[in-house]
């Protein structure tokens, strides 16, 4: 509550401010003089009392209640259940034609410019050759003695090439699924690629070497890459 003192001779009005502090046990009473031309001095913070009017009398008197969600609960179990019968069950498989005849991983895959076949290569040291409609395997390219890790169809789809990680290259023929022409680098290969109007391969190396050979005749040519050693 807020009392006013009585006017003094002097012609200077004194205020008293009393603040009470409420608590459970004492009560405490501050008075200040103030000046009738100074303002209204805001509330200190060191004055008020620790138990104030908007405090809670007793913390002791608070309860901490648990609600326990039996429906999200239940949601949560049965998730949970979901999940472990899934782990055994074989994935859906949407495809429409599988090639299944790699025993171990495939590396390199590509499909004939006709549309009828595709060549894989693996790490069974082999590639194989499938029509792309029914999956059906048509001939194995093997003699290779390291994993298959490039193949691509000559232009006009007659030819295959695949090659292995070691640098041994076959050339077979499509249609008579006989081996038309090899040849080993001796260095790893990065990559395997045809001429677009000619059967002429070309092979780089790990070196910065590009290779160039007229198929089947062999004739061979060297170009230098950029870092060739």
């Amino acid at each position: 509550r807020l009392h006013t003192s009585t006017r003094l001779p002097t012609d200077v009005r004194n205020f008293v401010t009393c603040v009470r502090g409420r608590s459970q046990n004492n009560s405490r009473v501050v008075s200040r003089p103030m000046r009738c031309d100074t303002p209204p001095r805001m509330e200190d913070v060191n004055d008020r009392d620790s138990s104030d009017d908007d405090a809670p009398a007793d913390m002791d008197d608070i309860e901490i209640v648990e609600v326990y969600d039996e429906a999200a609960s239940d949601f949560s179990e049965e998730e949970e259940e979901e999940g472990e019968g899934a782990v055994g069950e074989t994935p859906l498989d949407n495809a429409e034609v599988s090639f299944t005849a790699h025993q171990g991983s495939a590396f390199v895959c590509a499909v004939s410019g006709d549309g009828r076949h595709i060549v894989t290569g693996g790490e069974d040291d082999r590639g194989c050759v499938w029509q792309l409609d029914t999956g059906q395997l048509v001939f194995e390219c093997g003699d290779h003695a390291d994993s298959v890790t490039c193949a691509a169809f000559n232009h006009d789809s007659t030819l295959v090439a695949t090659a292995d990680m070691g640098g041994s290259l076959r050339v077979w023929a499509v249609e008579s699924h006989q081996q038309q022409w090899e040849f080993d680098i001796g260095v790893d290969l990065n990559w395997i690629d045809w001429h677009r109007q000619a059967n002429v391969l070309l092979a780089g190396t790990v070196d910065g070497m590009v290779w160039m050979w007229q198929v089947p005749s062999g004739h061979c040519k060297n170009l230098v890459g950029p870092g060739a050693s």
